[in-house]
């Protein structure tokens, strides 16, 4: 840009303290060598370049969301890698949401704690695939169409059999203190409020869906303490 350009910006951005702390992407046209690391240095979170296509632009603000401060994001890395601690079905996740950007970025924080991930864009979506799958853990958005969360966890809830009980965690933008009795009225085990971050959603799985013995658990690999078991 003319005057200042994006990495002397997000130097002064990050020197001012009146600014509060916000994560900044760098878009360029240039792609030089060594410009990455320039980003990194002056506290840019996410480094594109342009001409910047959709899946991309998704996936990086996905990362940057959720990730962890500090990770700078070159052109076409592996931002969704999963560690390779998850196995079997404890580390099999299904997402419920019907919001594209919302499904995305949960999906990209499951896939950072190691999980793979199924989606569903609406409830009865989510039935059918409970009903094939044997899940360790269901994200269950609470506003769907077709069915909306408390409708179809009900019927998973009928699934159920003495030897299989999916967890299932209510995940909702609503902030009504009624919300977390009517979640758990319908079936659901615990109750997560959007916007996600990735502490607690690993914390949340770390209690829902805890790894094997021996393997790391989703807390530890962000950076935080291993719950206690509850």
């Amino acid at each position: 840009m003319p005057g200042m350009d994006g990495i002397e910006l997000a130097r002064r951005v990050h020197a001012n303290p009146a600014i509060p702390e916000i994560a900044l992407v760098l878009l360029t046209s240039s792609g030089m060598q060594g410009e990455a690391d320039q980003a990194k240095e002056a506290g840019i979170a996410a480094y594109l370049t342009k001409p910047v296509r959709q899946s991309p632009l998704f996936e990086c603000l996905a990362t940057v969301i959720g990730g962890s401060p500090g990770r700078t994001v070159r052109p076409g890395a592996d931002v969704t890698a999963p560690c390779p601690d998850r196995t079997g079905p404890t580390g099999h996740v299904l997402l419920a949401e019907d919001n594209p950007v919302n499904r995305l970025v949960a999906a990209s924080m499951l896939k950072r704690l190691g999980f793979r991930v199924d989606v569903a864009v609406n409830g009865a979506e989510a039935v059918e695939k409970a009903r094939l799958t044997s899940y360790g853990l269901i994200l269950m958005d609470c506003q769907m169409p077709v069915l909306d969360g408390y409708e179809a966890t009900q019927q998973i809830r009928s699934l159920d059999t003495g030897h299989r009980r999916t967890p299932i965690v209510a995940v909702t933008a609503s902030a009504m203190k009624s919300d977390p009795q009517r979640c758990q009225a319908a079936g659901m085990d615990d109750y997560l409020a959007k916007p996600l971050s990735l502490k607690t959603l690993a914390a949340m799985l770390d209690r829902w869906a805890p790894p094997a013995p021996g393997a790391r658990s989703a807390t530890a690999s962000v950076g935080g303490a291993s719950p206690s078991p509850s």
